[in-house]
């Protein structure tokens, strides 16, 4: 599992976390573009929220 870019909806690149091969962080943005929570991802599973 990689995250290899992500767009807000004004079509700019926005910081997703760390995310590759299964492993580190995932961001989540609300639709203004603030962060609402992280999750921590180990082997493709979420470990923490």
């Amino acid at each position: 599992m990689n995250i290899k870019v992500l767009y807000n909806l004004k079509g700019n690149s926005i910081d997703y976390g760390t995310l590759k091969n299964g492993n580190g962080t995932v961001i989540f943005l609300n639709d203004l573009g603030e962060i609402e929570k992280t999750h921590f991802v180990t082997g493709g599973v979420i470990k923490s929220i």
